[in-house]
């Protein structure tokens, strides 16, 4: 008897789970040592400080109103349909959000005019004389085909300099 998952048989289950587990190590290893990333990650630091500096506080105001109602009603309506009816909060979540993340989940995730499901398709945000909306324009194609050829979810880049 076989499983279908990774295509091997089921008394091998527990290696082929390994196996799998170790080439997404391998992809994320290879992907995180990359001259390019790097360079990304200094840009993207680089680029975070004046993105923000450059919105006045009635403006991060409105974004943020913005983004609690999409969180509120748009995401919350998709996060309970595909849980059971619960709620996932996040609303409350962007009491304890910088202004940076505030601005960002404005940006790329509300004023997205993608559907949920699709946002990654957006290269530029609407900030397009920010040097962070040039960063990401450049950089955000090469990796959403990274996200796209090895099928994952999503990917993140952190920094323990930027809080983003």
């Amino acid at each position: 008897m076989y499983l279908n998952f990774v295509g091997i048989p089921q008394e091998n289950t527990s290696q082929g789970i390994s196996r799998y587990f170790d080439q997404i190590e391998g992809q994320v290893v290879t992907l995180s040592s990359n001259l390019m990333l790097v360079e990304a990650m200094q840009q993207f630091t680089e680029a975070s400080s004046e993105y923000v500096g450059s919105l006045s506080s009635e403006q991060l105001l409105a974004k943020k109103a913005v983004l609690r109602d999409f969180y509120s009603n748009k995401f919350d309506k998709r996060f309970r349909d595909l849980n059971g009816g619960n709620s996932a909060n996040a609303a409350s979540l962007l009491n304890k959000a910088s202004d940076l993340t505030v601005a960002l989940q404005y940006d790329y995730i509300a004023n997205n005019p993608y559907p949920m499901g699709q946002k990654e398709a957006l290269n530029e945000g609407s900030e397009s004389n920010s040097s962070y909306v040039s960063v990401h324009a450049k950089f955000h194609p090469i990796l959403r085909q990274y996200l796209q050829e090895f099928e994952f979810y999503d990917i993140f880049l952190l920094s323990h300099r930027a809080v983003m």
